[in-house]
């Protein structure tokens, strides 16, 4: 991935400037390590959850909720599926506990230990209020996506998944849960979504767009997708070009409660990266042939103002 100029933002600077944002879910966990997968999927008891391991859940998927109340963030309808996801799986794990612990009191109605009782009250109301803010989550996730019509974003954002394939501009999905104790689902390609989005109001709308990610596959994508989009024996790829310089898309990386990093602006791409990146060169080159442009695109992309 092309290295640019990084610089820390907080959320006030991003929206001020008019630009379009959009929030990627997995900000939801954020920094909390491998709190499901690795630990709560174990647990079996109300009394044995850590509340400093969860604590910090609840605050990162407050903290996704307040980037959604912004007027002028976003997100997409794929977003919203990886959010009731994890709100299904921490439903039914809930109701699992509460089975446990009706089934643990019934043989134990007369041996109630009191501090056991507290520990566990504590850790059922921390888990309800995670379960209760992952449905608040996803029902403002769902209110705030942005799922543009029309053939153009269509074929665009099954352009994209085929593009990112081919290049490997993600990790593999497989990969990344295949050491999960439980069925995560298949891929959603919400990362795909997001840069979709972005880059359709960037290119159709003339609204610049910056994506909020903790997951460094969205910079990748975007960077392959501008240069597939520009690569020189592309059909009008100097307008596309000059669009996305003008009207750029950008991709700031997670770095703290309130700040984040710029990662990617297609203001700012070289193609002096694919000189030294002899492999990903060929592949785009051979992804420009295997993967022609719509008529739908092809059409927008000829009304785009060439000064």
């Amino acid at each position: 991935m092309e290295k640019i100029e990084r610089s820390l933002h907080s959320t006030a600077e991003l929206t001020r400037n008019g630009s379009l944002g959009l929030v990627d879910s997995g900000l939801t966990s954020y920094g909390v390590g491998n709190w499901y997968d690795g630990y709560l999927y174990y647990i079996h008891s109300f009394t044995k959850i850590d509340a400093d391991v969860l604590f910090p859940v609840l605050t990162k998927v407050e903290q996704y909720q307040d980037l959604l109340s912004i007027h002028s963030i976003h997100s997409v309808p794929k977003a919203a599926q990886e959010v009731q996801r994890m709100r299904t799986i921490l439903t039914d794990k809930l109701k699992f506990l509460n089975r446990t612990a009706n089934t643990r009191d019934a043989r134990k109605q007369h041996h109630t230990n009191l501090d056991a009782s507290e520990l566990r009250q504590i850790a059922k109301d921390l888990l309800e209020n995670i379960c209760w803010n992952y449905r608040e989550a996803e029902r403002l996730t769902r209110r705030k996506q942005l799922s543009p019509s029309g053939d153009a974003f269509k074929t665009l954002d099954t352009l994209i998944s085929s593009i990112t394939t081919e290049l490997c501009s993600k990790k593999n999905y497989a990969l990344r849960h295949g050491d999960s104790p439980y069925v995560h689902g298949e891929d959603l390609h919400t990362d795909e979504q997001l840069v979709a989005t972005a880059i359709f109001y960037s290119i159709f709308r003339n609204q610049s767009c910056y994506i909020l990610t903790a997951d460094s596959d969205i910079a990748r994508i975007v960077q392959n997708t501008y240069w597939f989009l520009t690569e020189e024996t592309q059909p009008l790829a100097n307008a596309v070009k000059l669009r996305l310089n003008e009207v750029p898309v950008k991709v700031f990386f997670k770095n703290g409660d309130d700040s984040f990093e710029g990662v990617t602006d297609t203001s700012d791409l070289s193609r002096e990266y694919l000189t030294r990146n002899l492999w990903l060169n060929n592949k785009l080159q051979g992804s420009v042939r295997k993967f022609p442009l719509s008529p739908a695109l092809l059409h927008g992309f000829s009304e785009i103002p060439v000064s």
